[in-house]
């Protein structure tokens, strides 16, 4: 993903966020060794700030603007 879209940032929420800086100690280093095609160091990895609730907030905003609609099955 970063070598394709060069995100400024790089948001980690749901369950994986609980793990705090102990992921983020893992995932920054092992992100930087993969990056090849964009400065390595310049996307900043955080842990998302509505942690494990970010994918329910963000869907509840998607449908609020209308961006999600109803399938029929």
């Amino acid at each position: 993903m970063i070598a394709f879209v060069n995100p400024e940032k790089i948001a980690m929420g749901g369950g994986v966020s609980t793990a705090g800086d102990f992921m983020l100690e893992a995932v920054r280093p092992r992100a930087d060794g993969l990056t090849t095609m964009v400065p390595k160091g310049t996307t900043e990895i955080v842990i998302a700030s509505l942690g494990n609730d970010a994918g329910q907030v963000g869907a509840a905003t998607m449908a609020f603007r209308g961006g999600l609609t109803a399938v029929a099955v």
